[in-house]
């Protein structure tokens, strides 16, 4: 049987590349024996693993969060600049071992630029305040003849960061993580605070605020609906199962996306007297941690966060992926948690380093993705399909087919090539000796093409 995809060539909402960012925050190895490891003979002279950075400039994610997650609330970035021998070495208490202050903001920056990134920050409302997060804007972004801004220059860093993207707080809802910021009314106080700060220290920041289930983002929009450009949504599954997606498309997804559609309509009220100027545009989603987590816990990984995954979770990954871009007219950023060791794309041993199957469809998506949606029409439940149109013209389209067997697809117009990402079985597993995943190119025959048993596929036209 020939599936026959219908491409409506109206463009349907402008695809943030965004859409495919990664994550790494102070968690057992991911920085720290992962990007950053001193003691190895595979880091530089300034520490960082330079067989773990040629992966991730690999992958090149758009945007890149840090530096937590649920360690930002004993993160005092003061601690982490300057001269590395003069910096603070500090417990890590939420996750264990001690803070990688080898790895600060000018380290986390640099390689962001390193990989092709832009810099994400997540800011410490726990126990940091609003005046301390206004002064890491100033040492990050600051021109003028400030304290801050002299102090950065100081370290060597003559040309400000830019840094455009910031988290006030993550997870503030999670009564277990320090802060009493779980009162959402707590919460919007304090965020309104560190809001006044950060945008009279740079009116030009992107701002994520914390999100969580309805009736906490109807407060938080209600009161810092003028302010808030992205809201933050955080989504794991323990087990590679499509139907999960679909779940959370269908419910807790829409229901942020009515939300948001609701108070983007209303009009702005935000007062002169602020001294910095409202958001400028509607406010999107920040899907800014997602993942599959099985969170299994041992002995010897207390939280689970040590996966292994086959290619069940890759073809996963990149259904996920094709739920961001069908729904990129409301959702802005995605950061996959996280980006080594832990959860992770890459994984970094004492040898070397390798890649998991989930690393594929993120390294293939934000290289070969367009700018714009396309509606798109098929009948198989088998298939999952998104077609984008790209500005220098011609159409990249995702396929990822999860049945056994081959499907047949057949496009309106001649196909220029077909790139394929499949594995002989499913259920296999990367190692450190084993890349299992397939990675080939199809001569095009016409319209039609044959797409693999559980493959991911590029079609271009």
């Amino acid at each position: 049987m020939t599936i026959k995809i219908h491409i409506d060539k109206a463009p349907v909402s402008h695809i943030d590349k965004k859409l495919f960012g990664n994550f790494i925050e102070h968690i057992e190895n991911c920085i720290l024996g992962g990007i950053c490891d001193p003691e190895s003979p595979l880091a530089d002279s300034t520490g960082i693993r330079t067989d773990v950075l040629e992966k991730c400039k690999e992958l090149a994610p758009p945007i890149l969060r840090f530096p937590g997650g649920t360690v930002i609330g004993i993160y005092h970035w003061e601690d982490h600049v300057g001269p590395v021998e003069n910096r603070k070495k500090m417990r890590n208490l939420i996750w264990g071992n001690r803070l990688c202050h080898e790895f600060g903001t000018a380290e986390f920056v640099t390689y962001c630029r390193q990989i092709g990134a832009e810099p994400m920050i997540c800011v410490n409302m726990p126990t940091g305040s609003a005046e301390e997060a206004a002064h890491w804007v100033e040492y990050c972004n600051g021109t003028d003849d400030t304290y801050y801004a002299n102090l950065r220059r100081a370290h060597g860093y003559p040309e400000p960061f830019n840094v455009k993207y910031w988290c006030i707080g993550n997870e503030s809802h999670a009564e277990p993580d320090l802060g009493w910021q779980h009162n959402v009314d707590i919460y919007i106080r304090e965020a309104w605070e560190f809001t006044k700060y950060m945008k009279l220290t740079d009116p030009t920041l992107k701002l994520v605020f914390v999100g969580h289930d309805e009736a906490w983002n109807r407060a938080v929009l209600d009161s810092l609906g003028d302010v808030c450009d992205y809201l933050s949504l955080h989504y794991y599954t323990q087990t590679p199962d499509f139907s999960h997606i679909e779940r959370f498309e269908t419910k807790s997804l829409r229901a942020v996306e009515q939300l948001l559609d609701e108070y983007n309509q209303k009009e702005l009220t935000h007062s002169r007297w602020y001294r910095f100027p409202p958001r400028a545009e509607n406010i999107r989603i920040a899907l800014d941690e997602w993942n599959i987590w099985s969170n299994r816990p041992t002995s010897a990984d207390p939280y689970g966060l040590f996966d292994r995954y086959d290619w069940t979770s890759a073809l996963w990954v990149a259904k996920f992926l094709h739920m961001m871009i069908r729904h990129s007219h409301h959702i802005g950023i995605g950061n996959m948690a996280q980006m080594v060791n832990v959860i992770a794309p890459i994984v970094a041993e004492k040898d070397g380093s390798w890649k998991q199957t989930i690393f594929y469809p993120m390294r293939l998506y934000p290289a070969f993705c367009g700018e714009s949606l396309l509606n798109v029409s098929y009948d198989c439940p088998q298939l999952d399909l998104v077609a984008t149109l790209r500005n220098g013209g011609g159409y990249a389209i995702f396929a990822v087919n999860t049945a056994a067997d081959p499907l047949t697809v057949e496009l309106e117009a001649p196909l220029r090539s077909h790139s394929v990402l499949t594995c002989a079985s499913p259920d296999l597993v990367n190692d450190a000796q084993h890349d299992y995943v397939q990675e080939y190119t199809l001569s095009p025959s016409g319209n039609s093409a044959i797409l693999p048993p559980h493959s991911i596929s590029l079609l271009t036209i």
